[in-house]
């Protein structure tokens, strides 16, 4: 899963949430629990020294449909 082996290449902590259900983005059985349709809306967070970079990077694949057609 792209956004999971996204998120591991950060050191800060993050986390998506889904109807107020959060989990960490760093494991891909949490984010699988979401189970996130395509459309869904994402809360995409992150708490550390490279938080910043994270979101972007993070959001970017989302809005971009993770590269799929």
């Amino acid at each position: 899963m792209q956004l999971v082996e996204m998120a591991n290449k950060y050191h800060s902590s993050i986390t998506i949430a889904k109807d107020g259900r959060k989990v960490d983005a760093k494991s891909m059985i949490s984010v699988l629990t979401l189970a996130a349709a395509q459309g869904a809306e994402l809360l995409i967070s992150a708490d550390g020294d490279d938080a910043e970079e994270a979101l972007e990077s993070l959001c970017g694949i989302v809005e971009i449909g993770f590269g799929e057609e």
